[in-house]
């Protein structure tokens, strides 16, 4: 028997009113069959919803783990009732689910990362944009998963800020005096700080950040590059999540 933590990051319906699960958990991603989680007397129906956050019994079968029972922490109920949000949360879980989780000692940061996203996109307030907590999860997740940019200046003379432009291919900063094909993304000072903010900054302060409409929209382009480039994949959910914009 295991017992973990972990978000419901996929659910795929079966005939036989059973379900089966692919659940994010700190220590990587577990397939769990569900018998009877359609019915409504399942005791295991609302723990096993897509998005969330439960802790899961589960037992080892011949075929793989079959749950035992689950205890809801967390639901996120309101990312249900808006089709963006809920466009921008499946493709986080596709993300994780083509790429896996952090390597090394990052390894149990891609549940938080997951979990800080949908605490942010669960609230009713505008506080964060949706595409400040996109970019944040794109930059942050590639980081975690061993593509960490070179952000404290430029590559060839270690200038800090000004005349800067980011290379997705490289993740390096070059200085005009030293990017004289013009290579890569200008970057302001305010930008910059961004990018440096979500990569380098503690966990749970990655979307503390004020950006203008402006730099968002560069932003935004800049991080879902940067994510498809490096994992060498393009993700139908974030073209369904454009297309809502």
């Amino acid at each position: 028997m295991i017992t973990r933590t972990g978000l419901i990051i996929g659910v795929t319906e079966l005939e036989e009113k059973g379900r089966f699960l692919r659940v994010l958990c700190e220590d990587g991603i577990f397939e769990i069959y569900v018998r009877g989680a359609k019915k409504a007397t399942s005791k295991n129906n609302p723990g096993t919803e897509i998005f969330c956050y439960s802790k899961i019994c589960a037992t080892q079968g011949k075929n793989g783990y079959v749950l035992d029972s689950t205890e809801v922490l967390r639901q996120f109920y309101n990312i249900r009732l808006d089709l963006k949000k809920l466009a921008l949360a499946n493709f986080f879980a596709e993300v994780i689910t083509s790429n896996g989780i952090g390597i090394g000692d990052e390894r149990d940061e891609t549940l938080k990362l997951f979990l800080l996203c949908l605490h942010y996109l669960n609230k009713d307030d505008n506080e964060r944009s949706l595409s400040v907590i996109k970019s944040a999860f794109e930059l942050r997740y590639s980081c975690e998963i061993g593509f960490i940019p070179k952000l404290l200046g430029c590559d060839e003379c270690h200038k800090y800020d000004g005349d800067l432009s980011f290379v997705i291919e490289s993740g390096k900063l070059l200085c005009g005096v030293h990017n004289p094909h013009g290579m890569g993304t200008p970057v302001d000072n305010t930008l910059l700080h961004a990018i440096r903010f979500i990569c380098l900054s503690d966990l749970k302060k990655i979307c503390d950040f004020k950006i203008n409409k402006n730099d968002e929209k560069k932003l935004s382009d800049i991080s879902q590059s940067y994510l498809t480039y490096h994992t060498e994949r393009h993700y139908k959910a974030v073209e369904y999540y454009n297309r809502l914009n």
